[in-house]
């Protein structure tokens, strides 16, 4: 998908109170392929202290320093000698016992990235499978009269904004997953939007579009 600029984050809660400085080893393996030298997608680990309200950036890759195998057009598979192994420093954080860590994918064109194999001082980092860290807003498109829907595989308070696509915040509300939400009544024209969802640990972008009520 070509979405230049758009993240899709995994955050994962981590507990370093008692840790020692040969346990603060974060560990994983990466496996990607650009589709071209022309793209660029990017990953990135940022640490977070205050429960998601900032985060600061312990690693960036991007393009052919991030990848670990050829470019390829068709969707990257990697074989088993295609994956490398990062490292990262956490004793900074030594001492904290509320800790998020978040891998952010940033898209550039949409080429597939790997990640497996996450450990924290050799014991494995609990980070939420995919299928529970799935948001989806549906239907999208949708008519300027119509109802969306933010589905989750788990009930939870969800907090969801819309912008125009010049960045101006258009709503802003907290909704129960799976609960249909009248956008009538926001008087919004056709065109392109872009929203952004947020629950405890998990953060959703993408773009909306909106389209004229059938008469």
């Amino acid at each position: 998908i070509s979405d230049p600029g758009e993240t899709c984050d995994i955050i994962a809660p981590l507990n370093m109170s008692a840790l020692d400085p040969s346990e603060a080893i974060l560990e994983f393996d990466v496996a990607y392929a650009q589709y071209s030298g022309a793209y660029a997608d990017a990953l990135e680990v940022l640490v977070s202290l205050d429960c998601g309200k900032t985060f600061t950036s312990v690693y960036y890759k991007t393009g052919a320093d991030l990848a670990t195998a050829p470019n390829t057009t068709a969707q990257f598979i990697p074989e088993n000698d295609q994956w490398r192994t990062e490292s990262i420093d956490l004793s900074p954080y030594i001492g904290n016992g509320n800790v998020q860590i978040k891998f952010r994918n940033i898209n550039d064109y949409g080429q597939t990235l790997y990640l497996d194999n996450i450990n924290i001082g050799g014991a494995a980092l609990s980070v939420p499978d995919n299928t529970m860290n799935t948001l989806v807003l549906y239907p999208n498109p949708v008519t300027t009269g119509g109802y969306i829907t933010i589905k989750s595989p788990i009930d939870e308070q969800l907090n969801f904004s819309l912008f125009s696509i010049e960045g101006k915040q258009i709503k802003q509300i907290t909704v129960p997953s799976n609960t249909s939400i009248s956008i009538k009544d926001w008087y919004l024209s056709s065109g392109l939007y872009v929203y952004e969802i947020s629950s405890k640990n998990r953060i959703q972008k993408g773009k909306l579009i909106v389209s004229p009520a059938s008469r």
